[in-house]
C-alpha cells in the first residue's frame, strides 16, 4: 500500500457525502496528511475511483472494505460502478444484432434468387 502520514493530534479531518447511490459515491476529504479513507463497503470488482480527477487505486482493506489513499489538504473523491462485464455484455449485444441483420439480409437474398431460377 502506498506510504501513509501518521495522523497528527487533534487534526480535523472529515468525509463529507456529496452523493451516495448505488453505483456513484462523491466525497469531500479533508486530511491533514496523505491517509486512507476507509468506507464501510465491501471490496466488489468493478468499482473505479478518482482523487481530484487523477485515477485511483481501491485497496481491499481489513480483508473486506475499500479503502482509497487521499493527500493532504482537501479533495474530492468520486467512486463508479462499471464492471467490464457491462462492457462486454454490451459489445455482444451488437456484435449479436449486426450478425442477426446479415443473416435475415442473405436469407432475403436467397429466397430472391431462388424466385428469379423458378421463373426462368
Amino acid at each position: 500500500m502506498a506510504d501513509l502520514e501518521p495522523a497528527s493530534p487533534g487534526a480535523a479531518e472529515e468525509v463529507a457525502f456529496r452523493a451516495y447511490e448505488a453505483d456513484r459515491m462523491v466525497m469531500d476529504v479533508h486530511a491533514s496528511g496523505r491517509g486512507l479513507v476507509v468506507l464501510s463497503e465491501v471490496f466488489y470488482p468493478g468499482w473505479h475511483a478518482r482523487v481530484n480527477g487523477s485515477a485511483a487505486r481501491i485497496y481491499k482493506v481489513d480483508g473486506a472494505l475499500r479503502g482509497i489513499v487521499v493527500p493532504g489538504g482537501d479533495s474530492r473523491v468520486v467512486l463508479e460502478y462499471a464492471p467490464a462485464s457491462v462492457l462486454a455484455g454490451g459489445i455482444l449485444t451488437v456484435l449479436a444484432f449486426l450478425a442477426g441483420i446479415v443473416v435475415v439480409g442473405l436469407g432475403r437474398r436467397r429466397m430472391k434468387q431462388t424466385a428469379v431460377t423458378k421463373l426462368l
